[in-house]
């Protein structure tokens, strides 16, 4: 289900499921917006949005041909062009200029964990570049940058989200003045249509976006206290309601993991390789730390289902838990390389030899 949700799927492939996604949409936000205002950034065309950056305020929708050409809009000579015509290029060079000076300072001089970039409006990798736009600052000012300079810093205001970077606070004139822009710009894309874009739009799918974001219209701010799973459960409670989770359970299979399960998190690699196994019915199953990156509960599934197997195939298990070793026929206990025990995990603990010892001291 949460792969299903996660997924990025065609109109024109999937257009009965598109059809109830949207009608899902206005359910949702009856049923449980108001509950869910401070955890989900909703989409609004008279409202900035804090958790979207400056770059996506102002096209206030998507790129359908690839998601980071909001990374690269500094560059891209049309947009320029509109940021010209709004004369909006240089109060965003300022802007820029106002977060290094701000944020340089923070980064360099603070422990550089990676907590401290994650909220950053400089990346790690850019650090080294800023600390020299803002020493050239401070020698020739601002009016004295050169242009590769101003690029990079109108590339740091595109990026600004004033709902995760704090180090400066977003000047409201300039809020008011992007609002307007956003309008601007629509109308300036519609008269030339050289890129490839999708307005946000209340009553139209958002090809670009996952299930999840068509049916909130909207995006999760960030996970305080668990608001993304208190949102997903409400959804699954509409999915189930509306008799819509078979056919999103079923986009699920269909999802795009990345090379070598990049876009999967450790616990689902470790999902996926289990169920992989278990599909398979081999006469022997080796398992080392199989479930070491899974939850309890999906811990406790893992075993159940593997006791079921005893009497029919063999298993051979490396555990990190003791809890889950109790109903092992038998269990080797290793030290240095060595074996230094075996047997029967009541016999083991009623000897009160090495394996007593670690359970004791778990």
């Amino acid at each position: 289900l949460k792969f299903g949700v996660q997924s990025v799927i065609s109109p024109k492939r999937y257009p009965d499921l598109v059809e109830r996604v949207l009608s899902l949409r206005p359910i949702f936000r009856d049923r449980f917006g108001a509950e869910h205002l401070s955890d989900i950034e909703f989409f609004d065309s008279e409202k900035y949005l804090d958790f979207g950056s400056i770059a996506q305020n102002i096209v206030f929708g998507d790129f359908l041909d690839r998601r980071s050409v909001f990374e690269n809009a500094y560059q891209n000579k049309r947009f320029l062009a509109f940021l010209g015509q709004e004369e909006l290029e240089r109060p965003l060079v300022e802007f820029g200029a106002t977060i290094a000076l701000a944020t340089v300072p923070i980064l360099r001089y603070a422990a550089q964990t990676q907590e401290l970039f994650a909220d950053s409006p400089i990346t790690s990798e850019e650090l080294d570049k800023y600390v020299d736009i803002v020493a050239d600052i401070s020698l020739r000012g601002r009016s004295g940058l050169k242009p590769q300079a101003r690029s990079h810093l109108l590339k740091l205001a595109l990026g600004f989200i004033p709902g995760r970077h704090k180090t400066v606070l977003m000047p409201p004139l300039l809020k008011e003045r992007l609002l307007k822009a956003r309008t601007n710009f629509q109308i300036y894309m519609q008269e030339r249509g050289e890129l490839r874009l999708q307005f946000y739009d209340a009553q139209q799918y958002i090809q670009s976006r996952s299930i999840r974001d068509n049916i909130l219209f909207g995006q999760p701010k960030a996970d305080r206290g668990g608001a993304v799973e208190a949102i997903n459960q409400h959804l699954l409670q509409l999915l189930i309601e509306e008799q819509v989770l078979e056919d999103i359970v079923d986009r699920g299979l269909d999802f795009q993991v990345g090379s070598m399960g990049e876009y999967l998190s450790g616990g689902q690699r470790q999902k996926i390789a289990l169920a992989r196994v278990f599909l398979k019915k081999p006469v022997i199953y080796v398992l080392d730390e199989a479930t070491a990156a899974l939850d309890n509960a999906s811990q406790a599934r893992v075993q159940s289902f593997l006791w079921t197997l005893r009497g029919r195939h063999t298993i051979l298990s490396v555990v990190h838990r003791l809890d889950t070793i109790v109903n092992y026929d038998r269990i080797v206990v290793m030290k240095a390389g060595k074996i230094v025990e075996q047997g029967p995990y009541g016999e083991l603990m009623a000897a009160k030899g090495a394996l007593y010892e670690l359970v004791g001291t778990k």
